[in-house]
């Protein structure tokens, strides 16, 4: 994954390794959603009952830039299990998704 992404879950960083992708969508009249694609953990798919209402915040930097700046904090409200394999992909993968109950720090 892009060393530009992080997610955090409980404060947590998640293995850079584990991440196949990070989609945010913010918009000014509904709330933000965020969509995390995972390559299969088996220690977090024991533990998806304490993920959910969990805190996440995914933090991206600018192309040129190191500095990472959080773009959205919000809670897991949903997991999604994809037990088959996109094309191309070497393995299954697992996607959260939610819509954030916080505000995006990037904005005023």
């Amino acid at each position: 994954m892009n060393p530009g992404v992080e997610v955090r879950i409980k404060g947590q960083p998640v293995s850079p390794d584990t991440i196949e992708s990070v989609r945010v969508e913010q918009s000014l009249m509904l709330p933000d959603a965020f969509t995390v694609q995972l390559l299969p953990d088996w220690q977090l798919m024991k533990q998806a009952e304490d993920l959910l209402g969990a805190e996440i915040e995914i933090l991206l930097a600018a192309a040129e830039g190191r500095s990472l700046t959080s773009v959205l904090k919000g809670q897991i409200l949903a997991l999604e299990p994809r037990t088959t394999r996109p094309t191309g992909s070497s393995s299954g993968s697992w996607r959260r998704t939610s819509t954030s109950r916080s505000s995006s720090s990037t904005r005023s």
